[in-house]
């Protein structure tokens, strides 16, 4: 089943409202430390005016933090979907 677009657009403001714009993540491996990261949701609202988002100057580095959501094609109820993979050592190139 297909939405439609209006559906789809108000689905993504209820995603955004829902996870206020960012995702905090704790990933620990067996015997190792932890590690927290936090995601954004591409085209938040609050994205403009948050510290730890704009701290980040490099462009590269940033984007990697962004998520876009969109609805899954064979959904039935209008679920979204947004991929965050979580690098250790990323460097962007310069």
């Amino acid at each position: 089943m297909r939405i439609d677009s209006r559906r789809a657009q108000k689905l993504a403001e209820l995603q955004m409202e829902f996870v206020a714009g960012a995702s905090h993540e704790l990933i620990q491996p067996p015997g190792g430390q932890s590690l927290t990261t936090q995601m954004y949701v591409d085209g938040a609202p609050g994205n403009a005016s948050d510290a730890v988002l704009n701290g980040i100057r490099d462009e590269a580095a940033r984007a990697s933090v962004i998520v876009a959501f969109t609805p899954m094609n064979d959904s039935r109820i209008g679920e979204l979907a947004g991929r965050f993979d979580i690098l250790l050592g990323f460097t962007p190139a310069s």
